[in-house]
Formats: structure tokens, sequence, C-alpha cells
């Protein structure tokens, strides 16, 4: 299937934007905030966690046939997987969430891991973008190995899409601020906790990287729900709320 990837990569869909999402954790979620910035509709195929193997190329194939612009969450096994995905996806934007040990009992140890990542960022030309977790050390660090241009973002001073102030406003969600280009403006998202509001700077830091209007973009994550069973807020017959992460 990843040969079909190639083929369609370079024939109906050389002229589409391949956004794709790689690092331990995170992934689904920001996948789901990008998807919902850029205005395509809730994807059950995103929400199954559809993101190696042979799903991978699945996934560009069915996005190519919604849009122009597809958001494809890649998911890595094994050594080597991610030299083929980079190869087949050709993206123009790459974003790597975090590194943990997620997955780790398949490479000698979490450097490994880390270098199987770094290398969708590794392989991106010069007219792509690298969308990177600068609070995370070895996510920061693949800016150096790269000739793309880099955007950054969460918390440190110097990042290009920086959010502060997280406060869950329970049971609707959570609200922070955010910071681009030197104008800050307030964000409420329907995701619980500051880890998932994180995804939705991944997602913010995308729309910068793509140069798409930043409030249209905090307008459409308000409307964003918590994925299913991943801190998703559930009313209860008897008037609890109940967050479920099952």
């Amino acid at each position: 299937c990843l040969a079909l990837e190639w083929l369609c990569r370079r024939t109906v869909g050389r002229r589409a934007v391949v956004i794709a999402v790689a690092g331990s954790y995170g992934k689904t979620t920001t996948t789901r905030a990008i998807r919902t910035m850029f205005g395509l509709k809730p994807s059950t195929w995103v929400d199954a966690n559809a993101n190696c193997f042979a799903l991978v190329g699945i996934a560009l194939v069915r996005g190519l046939l919604e849009a122009r612009v597809v958001v494809v969450e890649v998911g890595t096994g094994s050594p080597g997987q991610m030299t083929r995905y980079a190869a087949a996806l050709r993206p123009s934007i790459v974003v790597i969430t975090n590194i943990g040990t997620e997955h780790v009992q398949a490479y000698r140890d979490i450097d490994h891991l880390r270098d199987e990542e770094a290398t969708l960022v590794r392989g991106l030309p010069a007219t792509a973008t690298a969308v990177l977790n600068a609070d995370d050390p070895r996510v920061a660090s693949m800016a150096a190995e790269t000739r793309a241009r880099v955007v950054t973002y969460v918390s440190g001073d110097d990042v290009d899409v920086r959010g502060g102030g997280f406060m869950v406003d329970w049971p609707r969600g959570t609200r922070f601020d955010v910071t681009v280009e030197g104008d800050t403006y307030p964000v409420m998202t329907g995701l619980v906790g500051a880890g998932m509001a994180r995804c939705v700077l991944a997602a913010l830091a995308v729309v910068v990287a793509a140069r798409r209007p930043v409030a249209d973009a905090i307008q459409a994550a308000a409307a964003l729900p918590p994925p299913r069973g991943r801190l998703e807020p559930r009313l209860h017959a008897g008037g609890a709320v109940i967050l479920r992460d099952d």
C-alpha cells in the first residue's frame, strides 16, 4: 500500500499539502485539531488511530479524495519505518509532538526511538516546515538536523507559538492564552487539561506554518470536542460528570 501512496503523491496528489503528525503521545488529538482548524470534517478513520504500516497509505489516499490538505497521523513500531513513510508521503509539514517511552521496546533506547522519529524531519526539503515542541529537548534538537523552516511551540520565551495560563474550565474544557508574532489571543477548547491543550498549540503552530489566519483557527478550536475515551467528560444519568480515559 505504501507503493500506491508513493504513486498517488507523485501524480494526483502532487499539489496537495500533506501534514504528517508524529511523536510518542498526542498524535491523534493533534491530528483532529489540525483537521478542525483547516475546515475538514470529523473522521472516524482518524479516531480509530490508523497510523502505521499500510494504514498510513490508506489514510493518504482517503485524504486526497477529501481535500487538497491531507493530515496523516504517523506511528512507528520498528526501526526503518519512518524512512519509508517519509519517501511515500513527501510531507509539506511535519509535526513532532514529543518523545516518550511509548513503543520504545522496539528500539535500543529512547534516543534510538528519537532518531527514528527525526527521520521525517531530516528528509524535509527547504520548502517544507518542521513544527517542533520546544519544551521537549529531544524534539527541539531536531531543528539542527533539517534544511526546512522550523516553527516551534509550547511555553518558552523564544518560541513562535507560545501558550500559557492553562486553566481547566470543568467540565467544559480548558482555557489558555496563545501568543503569535507579538499578538496574544484567548483560546477555549473542549479538550480537558494542559496536556490536551498542547495538542491545540501544536495545531496552531501548523496554522502559522501554513500562513493561515490564527484568529479563524482559534475560533474553530472552540468547537473541537474531546476524543472518545481520551480525557472525555461524560454526563452520568445521576448528574455527575465522569472523566473517561480508557
